[in-house]
């Protein structure tokens, strides 16, 4: 498998920067992966105040304990999840797919190993 290859799959499936970290691109991947888990922690931190504030609204009676009500609430919510995290999710997509190009891009510069273990240019 080439470097090009492996750089891509490692940015598409484990995490954006990956793939620059194996090609030993570590500023890039580094910063690749600071903006990606700082859109994660915003998301994260919507979507957990929004399930903290229907379970207060159940726990305080102002939502029934059905499904229909919780149903309510939580599309009531997505309205508000969606205004304040539209961005910042499309923000962490372009990442991750800057993350797979350039990885790959990267990938395709650098020397490929012959199936000894040696390099060559």
């Amino acid at each position: 498998m080439t470097p090009a290859i492996k750089a891509a799959l490692i940015a598409t499936f484990v995490f954006p920067g990956g793939g620059h970290l194996y090609l030993k691109k570590t500023l890039r991947g580094a910063l690749l992966a600071a903006v990606a888990c700082a859109c994660l922690l915003f998301l994260m931190t919507l979507v957990y105040d929004s399930a903290q504030t229907i379970a207060s609204g159940i726990l305080g009676g102002s939502i029934a304990l059905n499904t229909t009500a919780i149903a309510q609430a939580m599309d009531a919510s997505q309205v508000e999840l969606e205004a304040k995290g539209g961005s910042v999710s499309w923000i962490l997509l372009c990442t991750w797919l800057l993350g797979i190009i350039d990885g790959y891009r990267l990938g395709r510069k650098a020397p490929s190993q012959t199936t000894d273990g040696t390099r060559q240019a």
